[in-house]
């Protein structure tokens, strides 16, 4: 038995589906409010300087627009401004899809833990690119390798249709001076813009589209508690094995493929929880479950 294949209709989006799933089961931060509810507007903008790694005319893709806060704001704003050589991003990013150049980025939006951007190549082919702020309950080098393995085991494993992965980097010391992920364009219409023009049918589908989605993710199951990673990665991690409704053939190659290592939940790194000499992952299932 190989992967799961993909059901969901090319018409809206699987991909897109998956990530609002994902986005519609975080947790919103206290004191927030989208910007558009709120007329004044306050902006922390520090001098980028001479540097002439940072361009002055990228500015407001270094700037939080994505909401405003009642109390406090100077300080969350700070926390979630973002300097980056955009155009070392460009350049890899142009690489990484066999392209000569980038013709044109724009921002796409300034998220809960990340910053989006979509970008536009000389062939035509598009890219977006996910920063991190890595802010509190944000661990470094952690979150960004294991969403990508995540994407990856989700995409190539379960069949579930998320955008490839074309290239990342875990470790800020790199040329874009941050972590970054660039993925495919997700392909779709979202379905907030054509649901109430939908037939009934459709409607019904889209519904058993998403309960697809949640059975294959629940599917499978791993043999430890954290986060899913690269056995390639330099992490502290055991192989992960998987069991479920998949082939001895496909659950060797997750073993050799994936880990399981530490947690990336923001409860576990939220703060002071960070410096704490704790375990944070890895853990085997049957220590939690004789412990409940």
């Amino acid at each position: 038995m190989g992967p799961l294949k993909p059901v969901y209709p090319c018409r809206y989006s699987a991909s897109k589906i998956f990530c609002a799933r994902h986005r519609f089961g975080q947790r919103y931060a206290p004191r927030y409010f989208p910007h558009q509810w709120i007329s004044r507007r306050y902006s922390f903008v520090p001098d980028c300087g001479n540097s002439p790694e940072l361009d002055p005319d990228y500015r407001e893709f270094y700037k939080y627009t994505g909401g405003r806060w009642l109390w406090g704001e100077e300080k969350q704003l700070r926390l979630r401004y973002k300097e980056f050589n955009v155009n070392a991003l460009q350049r890899i990013a142009a690489q990484a899809v066999g392209a000569n150049k980038c013709e044109h980025i724009s921002k796409v939006t300034d998220g809960r833990h990340n910053k989006v951007f979509r970008l536009v190549m000389d062939n035509g082919t598009v890219a977006i690119a996910s920063i991190p702020y890595l802010i509190d309950g944000f661990p470094k080098y952690y979150s960004t390798a294991s969403t990508v393995a995540s994407m990856e085991f989700v995409r190539t494993i379960l069949g579930i249709p998320v955008p490839k992965v074309l290239a990342w980097d875990a470790n800020a010391e790199n040329a874009v001076g941050t972590e970054f992920i660039l993925t495919e364009e997700a392909r779709g219409t979202p379905v907030k813009d054509v649901w109430a023009n939908m037939e009934v049918r459709d409607q019904i589908a889209f519904i058993e589209d998403i309960v697809s989605i949640h059975k294959k993710l629940l599917s499978v199951t791993f043999n430890r508690y954290g986060s899913l990673y690269f056995s390639s990665c330099p992490i502290k991690g055991s192989r992960a094995e998987v069991k479920g409704l998949i082939s001895p053939a496909i659950q060797r190659d997750v073993m050799d493929k994936f880990a399981i290592g530490p947690t990336v939940r923001e409860d576990f790194w939220f703060k002071e929880r960070a410096n704490m000499d704790i375990d944070w992952g890895r853990t085997q299932l049957t220590y939690l479950q004789c412990s409940c």
